[in-house]
């Protein structure tokens, strides 16, 4: 019973989880000339989950606003790499500047 409990609950964190970062990924639709996909989006928020865990909705949200403002470059042919390469840039600014404080 427990750990039926315990498994609903994280499952609904992950649906919780997918769901925000969706929410953000839509956005990515004003920097692409034909919008992409509920599906294609789901997906894109399930491997953002799997392979960028420390990835929050709102590190997201400053990546895709960057990427709108043209602060950081976004390629149409790299999809969702965009992401992780922005997120890799961002993450070592953010390491480096904590380490110093």
């Amino acid at each position: 019973m427990e750990t039926s409990l315990t498994r609903t609950a994280t499952e609904n964190q992950l649906a919780n989880t997918t769901t925000k970062l969706i929410k953000e990924l839509y956005h990515v639709n004003y920097l692409v000339a034909y919008p992409i996909s509920d599906s294609m989006l789901e997906g894109w928020a399930k491997c953002l989950i799997e392979l960028a865990p420390g990835l929050s909705s709102y590190l997201l949200k400053e990546i895709i606003d960057k990427m709108k403002m043209g602060h950081i470059a976004y390629d149409n042919k790299k999809g969702i790499q965009n992401i992780f390469i922005a997120y890799q840039k961002m993450n070592k600014i953010n390491t480096y500047t904590d380490g110093l404080l």
